[in-house]
């Protein structure tokens, strides 16, 4: 597996759990699709919450996950929110999408 498979996975998998995401790159907004094409070294990918909504009308982030496009793909998810566990299962998605498990 590369780095475009693995993210493509990765997209697929928030996605197909109902929620959508954000991405940035040094501040500046970009698509999730710049980071499957590895146009983008290192970014943040904001989780949201299609469904629900602040007391203010926004869309509630349900957490972070550290991209890093540089190293090994199965070292790509660097960080992300504890919170994601819960909502993603990130944990087994990294597991059974690499090469080492926790």
């Amino acid at each position: 597996m590369n780095h475009k498979q693995y993210a493509t996975k990765l997209f697929k998998h928030i996605f197909d759990k109902g929620f959508a995401v954000r991405c940035y790159t040094e501040g500046e907004r970009i698509s999730y699709k710049d980071i499957i094409n590895e146009y983008v070294e290192e970014s943040e990918i904001l989780i949201i919450n299609k469904t629900e909504l602040d007391d203010e009308g926004y869309k509630i982030e349900e957490g972070f996950i550290h991209w890093i496009g540089c190293n090994d793909w199965d070292e790509s998810i660097s960080d992300y929110t504890l919170e994601l566990e819960d909502t993603l299962e990130l944990d087994k998605f990294i597991s059974s999408n690499s090469s080492f498990s926790f």
